[in-house]
Order: structure tokens, then sequence, then C-alpha cells
């Protein structure tokens, strides 16, 4: 069964013309155009942006290392938790698990899954990509 590829929401939306406006980016794809992982993926790259600036790296390429230090504060961590609890839960939720009857458990799988996606965007940043 493929999956249903829902339009970019309102606050999304809303979201990436303050970022873009934030950080001078042109978009190149009407927003209206963007379907909801299109606008996380270009969220995600406007928050790097937006924080390698305000790290005193080249705003224009969006590349340069970013020190964990400064990174643990930024929007793109509260994003990657937002991420990883929404993964997990509609994960749990679907499978009918109840996240409140296994708290401890639900939490760690978030941690756990937060710290991977925390991982992979070093990973990114170290490459440049």
């Amino acid at each position: 069964m493929e999956a249903e590829t829902r339009m970019a929401t309102p606050r999304q939306l809303a979201y990436i013309e303050r970022l873009g406006a934030d950080t001078e980016a042109t978009i190149g794809k009407p927003l209206t155009e963007l379907n909801t992982m299109e606008a996380s993926e270009l969220i995600a790259e406007l928050l790097q942006k937006a924080n390698v600036g305000q790290n005193g790296k080249d705003t224009a390429t969006g590349k340069g290392f970013i020190p964990p230090t400064a990174r643990k504060n930024d929007f793109g961590s509260g994003a990657r938790l937002g991420m990883a609890f929404k993964c997990v839960f509609r994960k749990w939720t679907s499978n009918g698990a109840d996240i409140f009857q296994h708290r401890n458990n639900f939490i760690d799988t978030v941690l756990e899954t937060y710290k991977l996606i925390n991982e992979i965007a070093e990973k990114a940043l170290e490459t440049g990509a």
C-alpha cells in the first residue's frame, strides 16, 4: 500500500516563509506545491542555514562545522526531538500500544530515536551534505 502524499500544512508554510526571510534564502518551488515531507526537509535546511549564520559561518552555502555545544540549543535540536516523538508515537499507536501504560519504555524509545536522528544530522554536517 502506497503512502498518501499530503500537502504541507499552513504552519509549515508560515514557518518556511519566516525562516526564508531570516536566512534570505530563495526557494525554487512555489510553497503551495510542497508536500509535508518536502516542507519538513526544507525547514531542516533553512534551520541549518539560520544556525550556521548565527555561529559566524557562511550562510550562503549553509556549510561549516557547528560545535556540538552550539547544536544542543539550536532550533534544529527541538525539531529533531519533535520528529523523534512523532515517529515513535505513530508507530506505537498504529500497533495499538498504550504509551501511558508503558511510559518509561516509550520515553526511552523516543530518546534513542532522537539520538539516532542527531547522529545522522552530525554526519550530514561533517560531510557537508
